[in-house]
C-alpha cells in the first residue's frame, strides 16, 4: 500500500506500507522509487506510534491546574460543543493560532492550512509568522534574492567538483529522500568534499567528506575570509559579479580593510573560528580551483546572533566564485533545496471574503497572550521550542482557553484546556508534494484506534456549529477534497500518483538562478534592482546594516564552554521519544575538556548558563571540537 512520509522533516518519502490481515507489520522504501529515493529510521518505525500505550484515544477535559496532567475523558460531544462555546461570539483578535508543523506539506490534512482556514471563518483572528527552523535565512534572503527559492535539485551534486558541507548533516536532518544517496554517490566518484562543523557528523562518512571543526557561530566569519582571498588573489573579476551582483564591490573592497582598516583575511579569522589561517587559505585554493563548488549551509548556521550574515557572505562567496546558477554550483544560501515545487493547488489557507488576520512573530509568541486569549493549537508543540521554557508556561497558564490537537500528552496539550485526539498520516489519504520535486500519493493503511478524528473532521463540525460549515468544506469530505486534487492533475500525474505512489517532475533536475545568471537582463529577479542585492536597501531600512556586521556568541571566564544541540538520527524533537531506542541524552565532550575538569566516561554532571540549567552523563569524545 503506497504511502508518503509527512514528518515534520519535510523530506517527503516514497514508502510502501506492508500489511498483514488489515495490520502494518513493516513499512519500506516504494519498489517504484528512483535509484537515490530512501526512506530513513524515522519513517521506516512510523507504525510503531500507532499502538503505542501513550498515544490518546478520546477526548480530554482538564480537571487539575494547567501542566499538572490532570484530565478526565469526555465524550466529542462535550468537547465540541466547550470549544464551539469558547469561540462564539468571541473577538476573533483574541484567538490566538499555534502550531503547524505536524503535517506540514499535505495537501488536504495540512495541520497550518487547515487550522488557518477554520480560524479565519470566525474573522481577524491572530496568526503566528514565521518559523522556528528557518526564520533567520527566510527573512534575509527575500531581502537578497526577492525569492526564496534559491536552491537545487540534490542531482546536480553530481556534476560538482568540490562538495562544502557547512554545518549540513542529512543523514539526521535528511532534506529530501535522495540527499544521502547522492551523498554515498560522491564518495564512490572521488568528489573531493569537507565538513566545516563544531561535530564530525556521519555525514561526513556519507560523502567521504574531511573534517575541518569550526567554533560555532562563526560560519559568516570564515565565509568573509574565503572572499577576501578570491578577491585578494585576483581570482574575481569584481566589476563582472557587480552586473549581477548589486553590491559585490563594496563587500569586496570591506574584506580588504578599505571601508575600516580591518583586513578580513584568514589570519584575521583564525582566532574567531579556531581553524588555522594556512587551512583556511588551502580551503579557498580548493575553491578556486574546483569548479563548480557547491556551498551547502545547515538551517544550524542561521541558528545563531547575527545569522543572517551567514547567507549574505555564503552568498557573496559564491558569487565571487562564480558557482551560482550552474549544475554543480550552488548559491551558497538559504535552504539550499528549496525550488519552485510543483505548482498543485490544495486547500486554501482561508475562507472565501475572510479579513486578513494580524500576527505576532513566532519567536515572541508567548507576549501575544493574555487573560482574554484563546490559544488553538494544532500540530505543534510551542513550550518545548522557544527560548524561555518558564516563561512559555506562564504564558499558557494565563491564557483563558487553549485548546490542542494532539497524538500524544506534549508538554503543550499538558497546559490546555481540552484535548482533542488526531489522526496520524498512515490513517489518511492525502497528497502531498516536497522540496524533491516530487507529487506523492498516500493511502490510509490503519484505522484509526479508539474514538480518534482526523483535523479537517474537528473544524468541519465546528464550523458547523459556528455557522459556516459549508463554507469551510465546501461540500467536500476529507477524501473528498483528495479525489478533487487528484482530478486536477494532469493525467499522467494522477496515473502515476495512483499506480505508483508519486509522479515525478519532468522539469528535473534544475538549478535555482540558471536563466537569471544566463541572462539577468531577461530573467530579473523581484527585487528593486532586479539583480541579487548584497546591501539591499531594504534591508537597511529594517534596521539591518549596508555591511556584514560580524556577531559573535559571548563567552566568559564563568562560562568558557559552548554548547549546542543538534538533531537525532532516530527522533525528531521528542517525537519517538518511547519507541526502541530512547533519546540520547549524553552531552559529548571532547577528551581535552572532559580532562580539565577530571569528568570521566558516563559521569552525571550538571550543566549550566546565564538561562538555565539540565543534567546529563557524559560521553567523552574527540567528534566534538575542544571548547
Amino acid at each position: 500500500m503506497f504511502i508518503s512520509c509527512n514528518k515534520d522533516c519535510g523530506a517527503g518519502c516514497p514508502l510502501e506500507a506492508v500489511m498483514d490481515n488489515g495490520t502494518i507489520i513493516s513499512i519500506r522504501d516504494n519498489p517504484h522509487r528512483g535509484k537515490y529515493m530512501r526512506g530513513c529510521a524515522k519513517g521506516y518505525r512510523m507504525h510503531t506510534l500507532l499502538s503505542h500505550p501513550d498515544r490518546l484515544l478520546y477526548p480530554l477535559a482538564r480537571t487539575g491546574p494547567r501542566g499538572s496532567s490532570k484530565f478526565e475523558r469526555i465524550s466529542w460531544e462535550e468537547a465540541l460543543d466547550a470549544v464551539a462555546g469558547q469561540l462564539s461570539g468571541r473577538d476573533a483578535g483574541t484567538v490566538l493560532r499555534l502550531g503547524g508543523s505536524g503535517a506540514c506539506e499535505g495537501k488536504v490534512h495540512n495541520t497550518v492550512t487547515l487550522t488557518k482556514r477554520f480560524l479565519s471563518g470566525l474573522g481577524a483572528y491572530c496568526d503566528t509568522k514565521g518559523s522556528y527552523s528557518s526564520e533567520t535565512t527566510d527573512y534575509m534572503k527575500g531581502h537578497l534574492t526577492g525569492t526564496r527559492n534559491v536552491g537545487i535539485d540534490v542531482r546536480t551534486l553530481l556534476d560538482t567538483k568540490f562538495l562544502v558541507l557547512l554545518g549540513f548533516n542529512p543523514r539526521d536532518t535528511r532534506f529530501g529522500c535522495e540527499t544521502e544517496e547522492v551523498l554515498k554517490e560522491i564518495r564512490r566518484r572521488n568528489i573531493p568534499a569537507v565538513l566545516i562543523d563544531p561535530r564530525r557528523t556521519a555525514s561526513a562518512g556519507l560523502c567521504g567528506a574531511s573534517w575541518i571543526p569550526i567554533r560555532p557561530g562563526t560560519d559568516a566569519v570564515l565565509l568573509t575570509a574565503l572572499l577576501h582571498e578570491a578577491v585578494s588573489s585576483g581570482y574575481t573579476d569584481v566589476s563582472a559579479v557587480e552586473s549581477y551582483a548589486k553590491g559585490f564591490s563594496e563587500i569586496a573592497r570591506w574584506t580588504l580593510g578599505e571601508a575600516d582598516g580591518i583586513v578580513r583575511d584568514p589570519l584575521w579569522a583564525q582566532d574567531i573560528c579556531g581553524i588555522d589561517a594556512r587551512r583556511i587559505c588551502d580551503l579557498a585554493e580548493m575553491l578556486m580551483t574546483h569548479h563548480p563548488a557547491a556551498l551547502i549551509p545547515g538551517l544550524s548556521v542561521q541558528r545563531t546572533i547575527g545569522g543572517e550574515e551567514s547567507d549574505r557572505m555564503g552568498l557573496a562567496l559564491q558569487a565571487a566564485l562564480g558557482n551560482i546558477g550552474v549544475s554543480g554550483g550552488s548559491a551558497g544560501c538559504g535552504q539550499w533545496n528549496y525550488g519552485p515545487g510543483i505548482s498543485v493547488s490544495g486547500i486554501f489557507q482561508s475562507i472565501e471574503g475572510a479579513p486578513e488576520c494580524g500576527y505576532i512573530p513566532v519567536s515572541i509568541w508567548p507576549e501575544g497572550i493574555d487573560e482574554q486569549t484563546m490559544v488553538y493549537n494544532v500540530g505543534g508543540n510551542y513550550l518545548g521550542q522557544g527560548n524561555n521554557v518558564r516563561g512559555s508556561a506562564d504564558a499558557l497558564r494565563k491564557s483563558e482557553f487553549t485548546v490542542s490537537h494532539e497524538q500524544f500528552l506534549t508538554p503543550t496539550a499538558r497546559f490546555s484546556d481540552i484535548v482533542l485526539p488526531v489522526t496520524m498520516f498512515l490513517e489518511r489519504r492525502d497528497l502531498r508534494t516536497s522540496n524533491s520535486e516530487l507529487l506523492l500519493y498516500s493511502e490510509a493503511a490503519a484505522e484509526p484506534p479508539g474514538e480518534v478524528r482526523d483535523d479537517y473532521w474537528i473544524f468541519s463540525q465546528l464550523a458547523g456549529r459556528l455557522g459556516y460549515g459549508e463554507a469551510f468544506t465546501m461540500g467536500r469530505s476529507a477524501d473528498g477534497w483528495v479525489d478533487h486534487i487528484l482530478e486536477s492533475l494532469p493525467a499522467e500525474a494522477k496515473e502515476a500518483c495512483l499506480n505508483r505512489g508519486f509522479w515525478e517532475s519532468p522539469q528535473r533536475p534544475w538549478t535555482g538562478f540558471s536563466d537569471y545568471i544566463k541572462n539577468p537582463a531577461s530573467h530579473p529577479l523581484p527585487t528593486p534592482s532586479g539583480r541579487i542585492e548584497l546591501n539591499p536597501e531594504s534591508y537597511q531600512k529594517a534596521s539591518g546594516s549596508r555591511f556584514p556586521v560580524l556577531k559573535l556568541p559571548e563567552g566568559s571566564a564563568e562560562f568558557p564552554l559552548a554548547l549546542i544541540t543538534p538533531h537525532g538520527r532516530f527522533h525528531i524533537h521528542s517525537q519517538y521519544s518511547g519507541v526502541k531506542k530512547p533519546l540520547d541524552r549524553s552531552l559529548v565532550m571532547h577528551p581535552l575538556d572532559a580532562r580539565q575538569r577530571s569528568i570521566t566516561e558516563g559521569q552525571s554532571v550538571r550543566v549550566r548558563s546565564l538561562h538555565g540549567e539540565l543534567t546529563a552523563s557524559v560521553h567523552i569524545d574527540d567528534s566534538v571540537t575542544q571548547g
